[in-house]
Parts: C-alpha cells; sequence; structure tokens
C-alpha cells in the first residue's frame, strides 16, 4: 500500500515545484502514522500532500528559512501526523477505537500545565486529542529561527 500512495505523492511532487519535500518525508509520515496504528489507504495522498505543504510553509516562515531546518525533520513529520489524524477525526473518517494510543505517554507537560493519565482515567477521545495536540504543536523551532531584515 506504501508504494502506492507514494506513487501518487511523486506524481504531486513533480507537478507543483512550491514544495521541497520528497518522497522519502512522506514515507517517514506513513510510517509514523502506521506506529499509531493508522493504515493509510490510496485516496489519503492528496490529504497528506496538502497538510505536509501547508506545515513546510508554517515551519519556514516561523524560522524565516527556505527550507526546514534539518534538525525539525521528525518534527515536521509529527506535525503533518498529527494534522492529519485531526483533520480525519474532525471529518469522522478516523476510527479512534482502532488506534494505538496505549504508546502515548502517561504525562503531558506544556508549559506550566501538566495532565497525568492513569490507567484507564480518561476515554481514548481525550487521550486522542491530547495526542493529536501535543503532535500539531509547532515548539522546537526558536533554536532555529533566523532574523527577518
Amino acid at each position: 500500500m506504501f508504494d502506492e500512495i507514494l506513487n501518487g505523492l511523486e506524481k504531486l511532487l513533480a507537478d507543483n515545484s512550491t514544495t521541497r519535500l520528497d518522497t522519502a518525508f512522506f514515507e517517514l509520515v506513513l510510517k509514523r502514522l502506521e506506529s499509531f496504528g493508522y493504515t493509510a489507504a490510496k485516496e489519503d495522498g492528496w490529504l497528506l500532500y496538502y497538510i505536509g505543504a501547508s506545515v513546510e510553509q508554517k515551519i519556514k516562515n516561523e524560522c524565516n528559512t527556505a527550507a526546514i531546518p534539518g534538525g525539525l525533520l521528525y518534527k515536521a513529520v509529527d506535525m503533518v501526523c498529527g494534522e492529519f489524524l485531526y483533520q480525519k477525526f474532525n471529518s469522522g473518517q478516523a476510527d479512534i477505537e482502532a488506534l494505538d494510543l496505549e504508546q502515548m505517554a502517561r504525562t503531558v507537560k506544556i508549559g506550566d500545565v501538566t495532565v497525568e493519565y492513569g490507567d484507564n482515567a480518561v476515554g481514548n477521545e481525550a487521550k486522542f486529542t491530547a495526542l493529536v495536540d501535543k503532535l500539531r504543536e509547532l515548539g522546537d523551532c526558536l533554536c532555529y529561527r533566523r532574523l527577518r531584515w
């Protein structure tokens, strides 16, 4: 299935010169999605491409660079996965019960706020929301930011 999706993405990437993303990047995205228990379908290709280009632009704007800095590659992969899962869930196309949310950290700390999850303290939807929010956050970009003149 990876090959079909990657072939479709390769065609999209060849037709659009505004992004520097390549099929190797999207292969990382597909593997990361699979680690959460989501198997991408062929029709997910265009949405992944769109979200990838959007995340790339967001990081480039935040860092004021022409390309995603190498140190932010895996952050970009996580952001694409988080946004993809968020959009699939909001459109009713993602079954969160099928996702592997057990690998999620038991403690999430954002700023001064810490949330701890017990074994069955919260439902899958709350775990999913916390995971997606963590994946989607931009963070980590400050050390790569360049000044604008």
